[in-house]
């Protein structure tokens, strides 16, 4: 699996705004949203640069890229680490949509048929093993810590996200599946620097 890695000066705790500025000074326009051709972008913080990986080159070659490979096969077994939110959009229980159509005479448009949580550690423990598998991944132990570093949205309010840290050791089972999540990231929120796996051959 092959992908390039883009390194810049974190400036404050809202990744998604400093990478994207960067990236809009610096006249890239391969993630922009109205580019038909929009490529994939990934990224998180080391708390004093943002590292962003893509799959492929970019165009014209605007700024310096490092180019990033995980020799991988169907069975390999992999050290990782993630940092993702505590914070996770569900939807609301058939019940309570229910209770919203019968008390306001309409369905729920999309923001009022979800809420947001703070997952425990019983929470992460259920979810983790789940999302691991959809990337690909089988025989998953792993850790949660906190993680030291910051992130938000300052778009928002200031609002923070309640970050960890999971560690783990997995098989991979899926490669195909498991290269998607590698270069897009897994979990919520990843547009904010969530999500990005970053592994070693075990």
């Amino acid at each position: 699996m092959q992908a390039y890695l883009i390194f810049l000066p974190q400036q404050g705790n809202d990744l998604h705004m400093t990478l994207f500025k960067a990236l809009e000074r610096s006249g890239i326009k391969d993630f922009a949203p109205d580019n038909p051709q929009r490529k994939n972008i990934v990224f998180h913080t080391n708390g004093k640069h943002i590292i962003a990986r893509t799959s492929s080159v970019l165009d014209g070659n605007p700024i310096p890229m490092s180019k990033e490979t995980l020799d991988v096969v169907n069975g390999s077994e992999i050290q990782a680490i993630v940092t993702l939110s505590r914070d996770r959009r569900i939807m609301t229980s058939k019940e309570e949509r229910e209770a919203f159509i019968k008390k306001h005479k309409r369905l729920p448009k999309s923001n009022e048929n979800h809420i947001n949580i703070r997952m425990t550690d019983d929470d992460v423990n259920a979810y983790i093993p789940t999302l691991l598998e959809k990337a690909g991944l089988s025989d998953v132990v792993f850790k949660i810590s906190d993680s030291p570093l910051s992130y938000q949205d300052m778009s928002k309010r200031r609002k923070s996200f309640k970050t960890m840290d999971i560690s783990f050791t997995a098989k991979v089972t899926d490669l195909e599946a498991f290269e998607q999540a590698w270069l897009n990231g897994i979990g919520q929120v990843k547009t904010y620097g969530f999500g990005m796996i970053r592994a070693a051959v075990k």
